[in-house]
């Protein structure tokens, strides 16, 4: 998930973020994968963390409702997750697919940005 908000800077508000990834070992620490598994929306992560309490495994699902309430879409295109498991974000078994869900999305004029290595940068605009 680290690469996703290391896009956020570039993306429009409303705009669409593809991340490339083998997730191996999920999506995140084991509490994380949780939460994922039984939210469909910000407005879900948001009362979850209210009800339940902050804790640093799941930091990222406050970022991640952040990015839902601006609209933005997020798209993890890997093999290795299903989207019969997880709904937010969007899970896409190929990279080729993920990016034509994107396009549909966004309309083929769309101004792509490809960040290799994201987890490793500190973004500036």
């Amino acid at each position: 998930m680290k690469g996703v908000f290391s896009a956020k800077p570039f993306v429009k508000e409303g705009g669409t973020i593809v991340l490339l990834t083998k997730c191996h070992d999920g999506i995140g620490p084991e509490l994380f994968q949780q939460w994922v598994k039984k939210v469909t929306s910000a407005s879900e992560i948001k009362n979850k963390l209210k009800k339940e309490g902050y804790s640093p495994e799941v930091d990222h699902l406050y970022l991640l409702a952040n990015l839902l309430d601006e609209n933005c879409e997020i798209i993890i295109a890997t093999p290795n997750l299903s989207s019969d498991e997880i709904k937010i974000p969007k899970i896409i078994n190929s990279s080729e697919a993920a990016l034509n869900q994107a396009l549909k999305r966004e309309g083929r004029d769309a101004k792509i940005l490809a960040i290799p290595y994201s987890t490793r940068i500190i973004p500036e605009k």
